[in-house]
């Protein structure tokens, strides 16, 4: 055989092709195909498999991994995203880093992303510059990669905003709420207030009847990337109402979104009322542009701030947290009329309800720990684990230790605590706890002091559809040069707008900011006040 420079991997062989058919000299997969004997498609296998960054390409070789691993991982063909998966998942337990976990992660062959494909069109993405990327090793002949998934979301989202106006249209209705969910009963949808509108007419002269009172619709892709329409009454005071009136006039709860206010029952209503926290999450998206996913993850990284702040208050000798979490927990328990979302606090387990409240950990945690805050959050919690009062198995000795701890450690408890038992929230209408504006206050946080434990990253960036990102740089880049912002990729612009706001220390974005009420704003501090 003549001689090579450079060797592909079939299964455990290694099979070297001949010097001339080399893609590096020319040679296409087509041709090498026909020289050895082989399919196109197996040859394209094997080149994507050589081009496996090195340390992923060594760790097969030397067997630390098997082929369905090292096919998972050349699923993708971007090299700096097949070391962060590496970097992921080579300290993982066994069970967690099989191919499919790693496709998973990758986002290959992601069912929601297939269907905002479908829904949008193939051709439609890749007029728009985006791409998708084959997994060469799949059964199926279209599974793959969306490259650009921002793009994909912002082509979809667009292509529902139409939708959605035209289903206003067609109703009458220019009012019509549309939630990302049908109202809820015991943790799936209602489907006593479900109702089918009559319609009228066809085609695009098509009328939907909707009865009077407060309606809300669903739009669902299914897996042909189909938008399905579901309606629904709000509530079942909604339509306990209409069944009163005989569906007669009975007035729509209006949709309160951009810059009309929310009032502060409505606030409250974002945890405990289906409604309300629909009616709050349409506010953030129209305002900020963040999906649901966006919105769980400001209120993380909020809380989190806010933790750290009270950490850090109790270590120079404050009472803060301490004092938060004991008022928080009795004002609930002797007060029944007090909700946790008034307090800002989980209650006691007998009587908390928190579902709206649940964090998912899976869309959170990557953003936390990209943040200072975090970080010294949880060294904090680990750090104190480990006193002898959480540590001693007796009981009795376990609290003595603590009734003998010094006054310092004893006041980092009562934050730590406080900390845990502390509800998210965001500083617009519906996520806003007035209490935790206050405690912020108190401890004499500041957007500047903020932006020491939390910096915006490109991965943060990234939770804002193309406009917002650019509408959020715009203040802080050179008139001169941002004229030509827009044309940037969607990638580049997104690492762009991080960098432009890192290098303004006082930023931080408006839902993670505290507020301070006019009357804060006295001479005398709001501690000598409280005082």
């Amino acid at each position: 055989m003549p001689r090579t420079c450079c060797a592909v991997i079939c299964g455990r062989t290694r099979f070297t092709p001949p010097l001339p058919l080399q893609p590096s000299r020319g040679a296409s997969p087509e041709e090498i195909a026909l020289n050895i004997g082989q399919s196109e498609r197996w040859v394209e296998q094997q080149l994507r498999l050589g081009r496996l960054v090195p340390e992923i390409f060594a760790a097969y070789v030397d067997g630390a991994i098997g082929i369905d691993e090292a096919q998972a991982y050349a699923a993708a063909e971007d090299a700096d995203l097949q070391r962060a998966a590496w970097r992921y998942f080579k300290s993982a337990h066994d069970w967690n880093r099989s191919a499919r976990h790693i496709r998973a992660w990758l986002k290959v062959g992601d069912r929601e992303l297939e269907r905002l494909l479908r829904f949008v069109g193939d051709g439609p993405y890749r007029e728009a510059g985006g791409r998708f990327e084959l997994d060469l090793f799949a059964d199926g002949p279209d599974r793959g990669r969306v490259v650009d998934e921002g793009k994909l979301r912002e082509l979809a989202e667009n292509k529902l905003a139409h939708l959605r106006t035209d289903l206003r249209q067609r109703t009458g209705r220019s009012d019509l709420r549309f939630a990302a969910e049908p109202p809820q009963l015991h943790g799936s949808a209602d489907q006593s207030l479900a109702f089918e509108p009559k319609t009228s007419g066809k085609g695009a002269a098509k009328r939907i009847e909707l009865p009077h009172g407060d309606v809300i619709a669903t739009i669902r892709l299914n897996d042909a990337g189909e938008a399905k329409v579901s309606w629904w009454w709000a509530n079942r005071k909604a339509k306990r109402q209409a069944g009163r009136d005989g569906h007669g006039d009975v007035p729509a709860v209006p949709v309160t979104t951009g810059g009309r206010a929310i009032d502060a029952g409505q606030a409250l209503d974002a945890r405990t009322n289906y409604s309300g926290a629909q009616t709050a999450r349409a506010a953030v998206k129209d305002e900020h542009g963040l999906t649901a996913d966006g919105l769980q993850v400001m209120r993380s990284i909020r809380r989190e701030l806010l933790r750290t702040v009270m950490c850090a208050e109790a270590l120079g000798g404050g009472t803060l947290g301490s004092d938060y979490v004991i008022w928080s927990q009795l004002r609930q328990e002797f007060r029944s009329g007090d909700r946790a979302a008034q307090t800002g606090t989980r209650g006691l387990a007998s009587g908390w309800n928190g579902s709206e409240d649940a964090e998912p950990c899976d869309v959170v945690k990557p953003h936390l720990e990209e943040s200072d805050a975090h970080r010294a959050w949880k060294t904090t919690v680990e750090g104190l684990k480990l006193h002898d009062a959480f540590v001693l198995e007796d009981h009795a000795d376990a609290f003595t230790a603590y009734f003998l701890a010094p006054a310092k450690l004893k006041r980092l408890a009562g934050a730590v605590l406080a900390g845990l038992a502390m509800l998210r929230s965001a500083n617009t209408p519906g996520w806003r706890v007035a209490v935790h504006d206050r405690l912020a206050d108190l401890a004499g946080a500041t957007d500047a002091s903020l932006r020491e434990l939390w910096e915006p990253t490109p991965k943060f960036m990234a939770l804002f559809p193309k406009l917002k990102r650019l509408e959020l740089a715009q203040p802080h880049v050179a008139a001169e040069s941002f004229t030509t912002w827009h044309k940037q990729s969607d990638l580049v612009l997104t690492g762009a707008t991080a960098g432009a706001l890192k290098l303004a220390p006082a930023w931080i974005h408006p839902l993670l900011s505290f507020n301070v009420t006019p009357a804060q704003q006295s001479p005398v501090s709001a501690r000598e006040a409280a005082e």
